[in-house]
């Protein structure tokens, strides 16, 4: 019986051991999850224009540009001697300064602001929609200024 006594007490003093270790029962910070649209820019082309960078393509995807407010830039960098090879992975940053975009029933086109530097430039663009749902990718442009 005393085997019986000790195997009860080292459960009881696990348990007590177990239940004295602070937890707040939190499992990460509260997140809405992000907004999905289905509209897209497709057949995307750029060119210089007057020290910025042009962007024109047709709007794809359900709404075909009824609904859509703006749009995100991402972009890359590079010299003229040091650009990727096809099919290289190139790191995109989202463009952060303001760019005027025009939607006109299927068309999309929309103003690039870039310092004016020789090189390489590629480019993505992501429409948005009024309810801030932000739309898949477009293809990748290459822009290059000589």
């Amino acid at each position: 019986m005393s085997w019986i006594r000790a195997i009860l007490w080292c459960l009881l003093i696990l348990a007590v051991f177990t239940a004295s270790i602070p937890a707040c029962g939190k499992k990460g910070p509260p997140f809405l999850p992000e907004k999905r649209s289905e509209v897209k820019v497709g057949q995307l082309t750029g060119k210089w224009v007057d020290g910025r960078i042009s962007l024109e393509g047709t709007i794809e995807g359900a709404d075909k540009g009824s609904d859509v407010t703006g749009c995100r830039i991402y972009r890359a960098w590079y010299p003229e001697g040091h650009s990727p090879c096809e099919g290289c992975l190139i790191e995109m940053a989202e463009f952060t300064d303001k760019v005027e975009t025009t939607v006109s029933g299927d068309r999309f086109a929309c103003v690039v602001p870039v310092a004016e530097n020789e090189g390489i430039w590629f480019l993505e663009v992501r429409l948005i929609d009024s309810r801030g749902a932000v739309g898949p990718p477009s293809e990748r442009v290459k822009v290059t200024m000589d």
